[in-house]
């Protein structure tokens, strides 16, 4: 049986299966890498980022006083979400503006949500709104939509994602950074 095992293991289908799973797009870009990061560390890679990002436009950047958001911007509770374009690995192809947002909660201790938006072919997206716009959204049912079991179990997770996500970023309730 141990034998049958490893020769299964061991043969092209199962290799190539790896291999094609392990497809990065972004090799040779400063995101070469990030696809195979924990979703955790994507998050904190976003998280260093936007810091980096305030801190060089003279802004006030300090850690978060609790687990209710990621950092305090110029005195503002921020909650950072990024997302580089989706991988279609099957078709070794980035699908510029096709991004995911989630775990955004209403009931976390944030002001202003940051989003970055990552396409590896074409312009990239940085914007915010406030938490009275998401609450706001929320309210009226757009763009959002309950996250892992949602209102059945009295989820406050949300999240949006691709045409959605684009409809959003190009409404009236995302700023953009000017507008901090």
């Amino acid at each position: 049986m141990k034998t049958m095992m490893n020769e299964i293991f061991s043969s092209d289908l199962m290799t190539n299966y790896i291999n094609e799973k392990n497809f990065d797009p972004w090799v040779g870009t400063p995101f070469e890498g990030y696809r195979h990061m924990t979703p955790k560390a994507k998050g904190n890679y976003g998280e260093v980022f936007v810091e980096q990002w305030f801190t060089k436009n003279g802004s006030k950047v300090e850690p978060p006083v609790n687990v209710g958001h990621d950092r305090r911007v110029d005195d503002h509770k921020v909650e950072i979400k990024i997302s580089l374009a989706k991988t279609y690995t099957n078709k070794k192809h980035i699908n510029d503006d096709h991004f995911m947002m989630n775990h955004v909660s209403q009931n976390k201790d944030w002001d202003r949500l940051v989003f970055v938006g990552v396409n590896k072919n074409k312009k990239s997206y940085m914007k915010w709104m406030s938490k009275q716009s998401f609450r706001e959204i929320i309210d009226k049912g757009l763009y959002f939509y309950h996250q892992q079991g949602g209102q059945s179990i009295g989820n406050d997770d949300w999240m949006c994602s691709d045409k959605k996500l684009i409809e959003l970023l190009n409404s009236e309730y995302m700023k953009s950074m000017d507008e901090w």
